[in-house]
């Protein structure tokens, strides 16, 4: 009898322990979900300072493998806006350690649209006034959406990464015709056809192929070759 008192004890304890944790659980389970749609408000009102400070707490909290796959996606996301291409790059390397051949294409989406995201508004703008210090965002970008077209021809992102790599075709060959009027407007002829035909080799697709071979017409004509 003392014995099968015991067992009953026991079974109260565990249904005891159980209740408690199952409680733990819904009261964890709802204050990430609580938090979660939180960070995503700031996310949509572009107010990524806040929106990285939740995923943060949120990562720091969870050691549930889908959640931190989604706060970590959702960094890349903020990072991608901000235009960090240092922090992306991490965020996405880590990504693929945890949860390899998955999200590919969307990373290299998200890597491919930085320098966009980034400037946007103005970017023409801030190509003609300092393209050598933006170069390296904009070459980024361009092999990431190249990678993206090459390896993902049926992703959902390749129609949109065309577009992106096509603008960012205009931009490159912008930034070469500068350097190819520069190079005419100090009678360097032979440098000003070198830029002006790379545009016209690399960037054919874009907006600026006439300009260019309007500058080498020019060298012809004004050295009468």
């Amino acid at each position: 009898m003392f014995i099968n008192f015991i067992k009953h004890v026991c079974i109260f304890f565990i249904c005891i322990i159980f209740l408690l944790n199952k409680s733990y659980a819904n009261n964890r389970n709802q204050e990430f979900k609580s938090l979660y749609e939180i960070s995503q408000t700031y996310i949509k009102n572009s107010n990524w300072e806040d929106a990285i400070k939740i995923l943060l707490i949120l990562k720091s909290k969870s050691h549930n493998s889908n959640e931190i796959k989604i706060i970590l996606t959702d960094l890349a996301y903020i990072y991608s806006n901000t235009g960090d291409i240092q922090l992306l790059e991490q965020l996405v390397n880590k990504i693929n350690i945890l949860y390899p051949d998955t999200m590919n294409d969307y990373l290299l989406y998200l890597q491919g649209t930085t320098y966009l995201n980034k400037n946007k508004k103005n970017i023409f703008y801030k190509i003609r006034k300092k393209y050598d210090l933006e170069n390296r965002k904009i070459l980024f970008s361009y092999s990431k959406l190249n990678e993206l077209i090459i390896n993902y021809p049926e992703s959902k992102y390749f129609s949109n990464a065309k577009k992106h790599l096509y603008y960012l075709d205009n931009i490159l060959a912008y930034r070469e015709l500068n350097i190819a009027n520069f190079y005419y407007r100090k009678k360097e002829y032979l440098a000003a056809i070198k830029r002006s035909q790379d545009v016209i080799k690399n960037f054919s697709s874009s907006h600026y192929v006439n300009e260019a071979q309007l500058i080498i017409n020019k060298v012809y004509i004004h050295n009468k070759l």
